[in-house]
């Protein structure tokens, strides 16, 4: 199903006049779509919904940045859950327990 634009413009519109519900909306249109997406670059379902979580978190802060009539919400979205998946890895992967409990770092 689509988005009806007007309704995704008044929403983002609402997320950066602080409106809790216009971000709820927002997260249950597209979170799925991010998540899934995310979990393509991750390749795991409990990191992908990690950072899932944090791109809505970060939303009202970045939504400023978003001009309308430029890249679709959508895709300006999953750039940014793109981003925060390419960083995830290095902060969550930097080390690891090895067969003895010792934190080793990944090379």
């Amino acid at each position: 199903m689509q988005a009806d634009p007007a309704r995704v413009e008044r929403a983002i519109t609402g997320v950066k006049d602080g409106d809790p519900a216009a971000l709820d909306y927002l997260y249950t249109r597209y979170a799925d779509g991010v998540r899934a997406y995310v979990e393509t670059i991750v390749g795991g379902r409990t990191e992908a919904d990690e950072i899932t979580k944090g791109t809505f978190l970060k939303l009202p802060e970045a939504l400023p940045a978003y001009e309308t009539g430029g890249l679709p919400f959508e895709g300006w979205l999953l750039r940014m859950a793109r981003s925060a998946a390419d960083e995830q890895p290095a902060a969550m992967h930097a080390a690891t327990p090895d067969s003895h409990g010792v934190m080793e770092r990944r090379r």
